[in-house]
């Protein structure tokens, strides 16, 4: 199957809105040093909130960010990965964990 004929095989994606959220990060980020994966660093979130057309809520303290960066061997281009958790609550008082990840390229 060619790129063209996967295409066109395929329905087009379509997505909503679910909401905004805004975090709040005290104290910075901490930097817990050099290692064989990269350098480390730790994103603290002390709250926030999030709103949108499907859902609104405040964001609770105590999660975080942790993120990992280095360079390629051949120096051309800056790598890194993070992993994100998060309690979310609904104005409703439902609790949300988020967790999340991802990796970026420089």
């Amino acid at each position: 199957m060619t790129d063209h004929t996967l295409s066109e095989a395929l329905p087009p994606l379509r997505s909503r809105v679910l909401c905004t959220a805004e975090f709040e990060v005290s104290g910075g980020i901490f930097a817990i040093g050099n290692s064989p994966f990269g350098d480390q660093r730790i994103g603290y979130v002390s709250g926030g909130r999030f709103f949108g057309p499907r859902m609104n809520g405040t964001i609770l303290p105590g999660g975080g960010n942790w993120s990992r960066s280095g360079r390629l061997p051949d120096q051309a281009a800056s790598v890194g990965t993070f992993d994100a958790r998060a309690v979310w609550q609904m104005d409703d008082g439902a609790l949300i964990y988020l967790t999340y990840g991802g990796r970026s390229l420089i």
